[in-house]
């Protein structure tokens, strides 16, 4: 999605999401496919078209100030991976949708919000005690998180965590996976923006077969479930959902 704003001939492009703000004489218009969108002060006009149709509906602005927000860019089901790299505890890089063939030719990529967040523990926790169940159907696991190598090494260390983790994941990298970025309540939880949850699982063909995107710390995959559902889907060769586009 192409968003483009001109306010007192000044151009913003914001090629995947923006969050905006403004008041006073504004031009602002949003392109997708066929669709336009137009604000101006006292109203935000809407132009949809469809072949030789358009459709026009107008929504007025309160007190010529209005917000526009857009949600994460959410990666599509059965396209391809970002090619992301990441540094990773013990040395080295690792690309997050590429496996360690080693332990599999799939694999799973947990985003977890990082050592300030104690469902994380827990749940990283558990991860570990299932790595070996992951590998026994070729699924190579990486977790990864904002947060800087000490605190990921914290981490691993208060678990006694035997897989790979990955660290420093930027803003940017997190916007080309799609993820809802937070901010800190304070400096004690930490101090820079971090994901929210989100779970991976990409195939040896670097496509994407699951897609989990959360926006809070209580929502993520049941782990057991999640590896049920991929000795099924590896079993049976079951198709990747969520992909009708009419």
């Amino acid at each position: 999605m192409r968003l483009i704003a001109l306010v007192a001939c000044v151009r913003l492009d914001y090629p995947t999401r923006a969050s905006t703000s403004h008041t006073g004489h504004l031009f602002w218009r949003a392109e997708q496919g066929g669709r336009t969108v137009i604000s101006y002060p006292d109203c935000l006009l809407v132009s949809v078209e469809f072949g030789k149709t358009v459709a026009q509906f107008q929504i007025p602005c309160v007190m010529y100030t209005h917000r526009i927000q857009f949600m994460p860019n959410t990666l599509t089901p059965a396209a391809s991976f970002p090619d992301i790299e990441v540094a990773t505890l013990g040395g080295g890089d690792a690309k997050l949708g590429v496996p360690n063939r080693e332990h599999g030719n799939w694999r799973l990529i947990v985003v977890y919000r990082g050592k300030h967040c104690p469902i994380c523990k827990t749940y990283l926790t558990e991860l570990n005690g299932m790595l070996d169940d992951f590998a026994a159907i070729d699924v190579d696991v990486i977790a990864v998180s904002a947060d800087p190598e000490e605190k990921a090494k914290a981490s691993a260390s208060d678990i006694g965590y035997m897989g790979t983790i990955g660290y420093d994941l930027s803003t940017a990298q997190m916007t080309e996976l799609g993820l809802f970025v937070s901010d800190p309540r304070n400096p004690e939880e930490t101090d820079r923006p971090f994901a929210e949850p989100a779970t991976f699982v990409v195939r040896n063909d670097g496509k994407l077969q699951i897609v989990d995107v959360s926006n809070a710390p209580f929502a993520r995959p049941a782990l057991k479930g999640l590896l049920d559902g991929l000795t099924f889907i590896r079993k049976k060769d079951y198709p990747v959902r969520g992909t009708h586009t009419g």
